[in-house]
């Protein structure tokens, strides 16, 4: 499991939050929530954990000299988990220096600071066990990994290099279960300080937006799409009276760079959109139906509280043995399934009690079989035996799946499957 600590004040069940800064100590008050910060400059701005200041009604941050003050909430950022605050004091504060995490190789000693149990100042020391660690929780994930302990009370507080500098903020722990040693996860150096900065200008982080769905171009994507050879992103889902439908981009088609900038595993999408400001007119480069071409679309801002999708992964279907039936038209259903009410016609699909990896799970819903779009169960039938008279190995299905829109091979045959799937996936 992926535990981040401090979550009753994320989740509204206390009425305070503690963050103290860098070298501050404090302990446990009932009804509140105790973690850490540091301090970034002389005139008290702290660096925390989101998830530990969201929802609370008071601040107090404690030093370690025993000095408090109230601290006030600058602005803070769900999808990276970065949250900027500040406090008032009579003189100039000692504060940390920001590293370049991208000088840290696996391997290289660290050293996790925080308020463990609310114990007071601790250090624990360790290594980078891995780095651009996606955890799935927003497309912004890139975490550090660290062979340190991280535990409850060390949320916000400094990772620190050997040259005593901020390299990250811990945020997260990931076990196996309760109370077993697990991995901790701090947010880079370099996001968390452009976060604090758009923070401190603007209460908020401002993030470009196409209204857009997409999801990564796997060699077994690219095989299915013409699109042998090619790197990026294909689109999944283009939301109503947004900038990618004004600009035509359709489900299918394939992003490969944006304003010369290719899509890639560490140039996401998502991201790349995030950077450019609102009114921009960004060029995107396209690979659709075989051909290249060029777009132009206009940036939005993204609406507050917008949920930002992490592009999903590939899988792998098989249409044999499954149970279909139609997707009720009514909200509550749509709302349960996670369905926009855009969609028509969608069919929710379960694997008949089936335990095969690689097949739908229950909740899937498909749209479109081989670009067919399916508004009933006959149509599904009629595509399946399209499919089956065409003599293909497999073509795409466009699924819903937990909120998202995502393209997967579907196999006419698993036998074929069994015997082909290394030509369709990646190891």
């Amino acid at each position: 499991m992926i535990r981040t600590y401090g979550g009753y004040a994320a989740a509204g069940k206390n009425t305070s939050g503690h963050a103290p800064a860098q070298d501050d100590t404090t302990s446990p008050e009932p009804g509140g929530t105790t973690a850490s910060g540091f301090i970034i400059s002389a005139d008290g701005q702290i660096v925390t954990n989101a998830h530990v200041v969201n929802g609370a009604g008071s601040i107090t941050v404690s030093l370690l000299n025993g000095r408090s003050y109230e601290g006030s909430l600058i602005g803070l950022d769900e999808h990276t988990d970065i949250a900027l605050l500040a406090i008032s004091a009579d003189e100039p504060l000692p504060s940390l220096g920001w590293g370049d995490p991208g000088s840290l190789k696996t391997g290289h000693r660290v050293v996790v600071l925080g308020n463990p149990f609310g114990l007071g100042l601790s250090a624990t020391e360790g290594i980078i066990a891995g780095l651009g660690r996606d955890l799935l929780t927003s497309p912004y994930d890139r975490f550090i990994q660290i062979d340190a302990s991280v535990v409850s009370g060390d949320s916000g507080g400094p990772l620190i290099d050997t040259g005593g500098y901020v390299v990250g903020v811990n945020t997260a722990m990931m076990s196996w279960c309760e109370g077993c040693t697990g991995m901790g996860f701090a947010v880079p150096a370099d996001l968390a300080m452009e976060v604090a900065a758009q923070l401190l200008e603007n209460g908020r982080v401002p993030r470009g937006y196409i209204g857009a769905q997409s999801q990564p171009l796997t060699p077994g994507l690219a095989a299915l799409t013409d699109a042998q050879g090619q790197a990026g992103e294909i689109i999944t889902r283009v939301e109503p009276a947004s900038p990618a439908m004004a600009a035509g981009l359709q489900p299918g088609d394939i992003v490969l760079a944006v304003n010369g900038t290719p899509v890639n595993a560490s140039q996401q999408l998502v991201e790349l959109i995030a950077g450019l400001p609102e009114g921009s007119v960004a060029e995107l480069s396209l690979w659709r139906n075989g051909t290249p071409s060029q777009q132009a679309i206009r940036i939005a801002s993204a609406p507050a509280g917008m949920n930002m999708q992490e592009p999903q992964s590939e899988v792998e279907l098989s249409l044999f043995g499954l149970v279909l039936a139609v997707v009720p038209a009514d909200d509550e259903t749509r709302r349960e399934l996670a369905i926009p009410a855009d969609e028509k016609g969608w069919l929710l699909v379960w694997t008949g009690g089936a335990e095969r990896p690689g097949s739908l799970a229950p909740g899937d819903v498909i749209t479109h079989l081989d670009g067919i779009p399916l508004p009933d169960l006959a149509a599904f039938r009629t595509a399946e035996a399209k499919l089956a008279s065409s003599r293909k190995d497999a073509v795409l299905a466009r699924v819903w799946r937990n909120g998202s829109a995502l393209f997967v091979p579907v196999w006419s045959n698993p036998v074929q499957h069994s015997a082909k799937s290394g030509a369709f996936t990646e190891e």
